[in-house]
């Protein structure tokens, strides 16, 4: 769906202030069902969050299964923005797989998966360091959405690093290119480990 598309539907570009980035996996699942608890008292307006998932292509059918039985219900309640984007090819364009605020399934991957890009490389998946691979997979196709969603508005954007990944966090607001984006580390700030 288009940009266009999305206004047109009702689904953009509603002065969106929070960006919340979920991975599927434990830590930023655990700050999003907290967070839908008590929005309020996490100054979350939900009507202008945008809850983000980069698609890896190469998440555990398990972990799709368990989102989809006890998150997407509490974010269709809730009526939160979800929405699912990959890479559309080995160049940066992005493909919005899904974009909806009753999200129904977690999408398994998208035309060019984090498996494709290893293959391209000929390299094997990554255990520590950079996390090049992330950066592609993920971070450069959420600052796409974001920069499409977004533009030039200031905003907050969550990310689910634990207590135990004060690096991550400071390599992420290091590297932010973006001086409107505020990182924000909320497991961090309560003490939240692994």
């Amino acid at each position: 769906m288009t940009a266009v598309a999305r206004v047109a539907a009702g689904l953009g570009f509603e002065g969106i202030e929070l960006v919340i980035n979920w991975g599927l996996g434990v830590d930023s699942t655990a700050y999003l069902v907290k967070m839908l608890e008590d929005p309020a008292a996490h100054g979350v307006d939900l009507a202008r969050t945008l809850v983000m998932h980069q698609l890896t292509g190469d998440e555990w059918p398990a972990t799709r299964a368990h989102a989809e039985e006890f998150v997407l219900p509490l974010l269709r309640e809730h009526r939160v923005r979800l929405v699912q984007v990959a890479r559309a090819s080995r160049a940066l364009e992005i493909a919005v797989m899904d974009d909806s605020r009753q999200p129904e399934r977690i999408i398994d991957r998208g035309p060019w998966a984090l498996w494709d890009e290893y293959e391209a490389g000929g390299t094997v998946p990554q255990q520590g360091g950079i996390r090049l691979c992330s950066l592609h997979a993920k971070g450069e196709v959420g600052d796409a959405l974001i920069a499409q969603e977004i533009g030039d508005r200031p905003f907050r954007q969550v990310m689910g690093f634990n207590a135990d990944e004060t690096v991550r966090s400071r390599r992420d607001a290091a590297a932010s290119k973006n001086p409107l984006r505020r990182g924000v580390y909320p497991l961090i700030d309560w003490g939240w480990g692994a």
